[in-house]
């Protein structure tokens, strides 16, 4: 099945303000101050030959996408891809491996996948900086707090891992699947 990635001028202005997680914001609002034209158009489309389940963040001028097992840059302005980042030993299941919506933050990219990984990238070039393994599914999208990132698991864990390295700064164990943003 083929899936079309299609970007409209609602989604930055004039490449306006970023939205570089979840719900736009750390309150994870989900209102964005820019202004929609009175006809929107298409900028441009891009196919990624694979189900996209994830909101895009947008990050000065690039959108990360979260499709089944890759994430894409694509400049804003273009559609033109900047770099493809795929791990070959994920293994996606039938409704997808990555339901994470990536987090841009600190010139990292941050997501999690259904087989219990957690990665963070380079933003600008894709290289993995770290990966983390919280052993359980993870669809939660990440949030950042200071210098941590945290999410949640199937198996009940918050986790709160430094951004530069990944190492646990501490877990919280809830006893019941996690679905939401913390």
């Amino acid at each position: 099945m083929k899936q079309l990635l299609l970007l409209l001028t609602l989604f930055s202005a004039a490449y306006g303000a970023d939205w570089p997680q979840f719900r736009g914001n750390d309150a994870l609002t989900g209102v964005s101050t820019e202004a929609i034209g009175e006809k929107p158009s298409l900028l441009w489309a891009y196919e990624t030959k694979e189900k996209i389940q994830t909101q895009a963040a947008i990050a000065g001028n690039t959108a990360f996408i979260s499709a089944e097992k890759k994430i894409f840059a694509l400049e804003l302005s273009s559609g033109k891809l900047l770099w493809k980042f795929e791990k070959p030993d994920w293994q996606p299941s039938p409704s997808g491996s990555i339901k994470s919506s990536p987090l841009v933050s600190g010139g990292a990219l941050y997501f999690g996948t259904a087989s219990g990984k957690f990665y963070a990238l380079d933003s600008s070039s894709g290289r993995l900086k770290w990966s983390f393994d919280a052993e359980s599914n993870i669809v939660t999208s990440p949030i950042q707090k200071d210098d941590k990132v945290l999410f949640g698991t199937y198996a009940g864990n918050l986790y709160s891992l430094n951004k530069a390295d990944g190492k646990s700064a501490w877990m919280l164990e809830f006893g019941i699947p996690i679905y939401a943003s913390p």
